[in-house]
């Protein structure tokens, strides 16, 4: 109820009287003021979007500390395996492999990552385009209006 009287006080229609509709400047206030209402419209979804994704502090503090906990088992374990098989000649071998794979596996992780923010960054570029072009084709109709008046 509070989003809808937030929303509602930026996307009010004006109401334009009769005597005043065919004036040229109203007309282009008023077109660029529904221009203005549907940015704020993408912005204030935009922003509902991303409120919602972002995780509270609190469960970010609890995840950090698991983590820490998982990486200090993990280390636990990785020493025992070094101390258990120090005299295994392959065993360092495996463990310079494994290695390896986990630093391509992170690299795989860190690039698809890259892979889905280039794909955002373009859908909002491609978006931003339309909306020029459509404004492109409303100047030049506006233009082509006021050229035959």
């Amino acid at each position: 109820m509070k989003k809808k009287a937030y929303l509602s006080r930026f996307l009010v229609q004006t109401a334009i009287p009769p005597e005043l509709a065919m004036d040229e400047e109203l007309q282009q206030c008023n077109g660029q003021l529904k221009e203005l209402q549907a940015e704020f419209q993408v912005a204030h979804q935009t922003l509902e979007k991303l409120k919602g994704e972002a995780a509270a502090p609190s469960e970010l503090k609890r995840e950090i500390n698991q983590l820490e906990q998982e990486k200090e088992q993990l280390l636990v374990k990785i020493n025992k395996l070094k101390n258990r098989n120090a005299n295994n000649p392959e065993f360092n071998s495996l463990l310079e492999m494994t290695s390896n794979l986990r630093k391509e596996q992170e690299e795989e992780a860190k690039l698809s990552e890259k892979m889905k923010d280039a794909r955002h960054q373009l859908d909002w570029n491609e978006q931003q385009m339309m909306i020029t072009q459509q404004r492109l084709v409303d100047l030049s109709k506006t233009q082509q209006e006021n050229t035959t008046a």
